[in-house]
């Protein structure tokens, strides 16, 4: 509600800890969500995930609550957990996470 409707640019939503409510209404207004491991421990995440259009996600890339892991280990356990979330091979996910942050890019410049 803060950004609301007229903006000029594409919201991505970090870390999102919204309501289904919240979720429904950034996906209707076009953001994304950028995801990482450490939330996907959450069970209230994975009761809103089945919500996110697979091609609203984003990887989180610079995880600032990772822990101990590495942050290409923290990518890759994303991506395994989000593969697993939206039925798709580990391959195809990163193919669509990329084609996903690529057409970001693009809508982003024509704003």
């Amino acid at each position: 509600n803060i950004i609301g409707e007229d903006f000029k640019f594409t919201p991505i939503l970090h870390y999102n800890s919204g309501s289904k409510r919240d979720i429904e209404l950034a996906i209707n207004r076009g953001f994304y969500f950028s995801v990482n491991h450490i939330m996907m421990r959450s069970s209230s995440f994975w009761s809103r995930m089945s919500l996110i259009p697979l091609e609203k996600l984003l990887l989180e890339t610079d995880s600032p609550f990772t822990g101990t892991i590495s942050q290409k280990g923290s990518l890759e356990k994303t991506i395994f957990e989000l593969s697993l979330a939206k039925h798709l091979s580990m391959e195809n996910m990163k193919v669509k996470l990329w084609n996903n942050f690529v057409g970001l890019l693009k809508t982003t410049s024509t704003k």
